[in-house]
């Protein structure tokens, strides 16, 4: 069981929920510290776009990009947002 807190900030929230790499930099700063690369951007982009609109596009990056960070946590933002289940 999980326990989501209530909204202590709205409008931060949906300012944020409008900008995935500020969602991730803001609830996770321990693992997002630095600012994104092309790379991890263009990643983020496929990630929302497989998520929102579906597809079968395979993602391919060096060993310590964070793929899978990236990819956990925006699954996490996007359940959240109630866009997936």
């Amino acid at each position: 069981e999980v326990f989501i807190p209530a909204c202590e900030d709205r409008d931060r929230r949906e300012q944020l929920e409008g900008s995935d790499t500020g969602w991730l930099r803001f609830y996770f700063p321990d693992l997002f510290w630095y600012e994104f690369t092309l790379q991890q951007r263009e990643m983020i982009d496929a990630i929302r776009h497989a998520i929102v609109d579906g597809g079968d596009q395979a993602l391919a990056a060096s060993r310590g990009e964070g793929k899978t960070k990236i990819f956990e946590r925006m699954l996490l933002k996007y359940t959240l947002d109630g866009k997936i289940k």
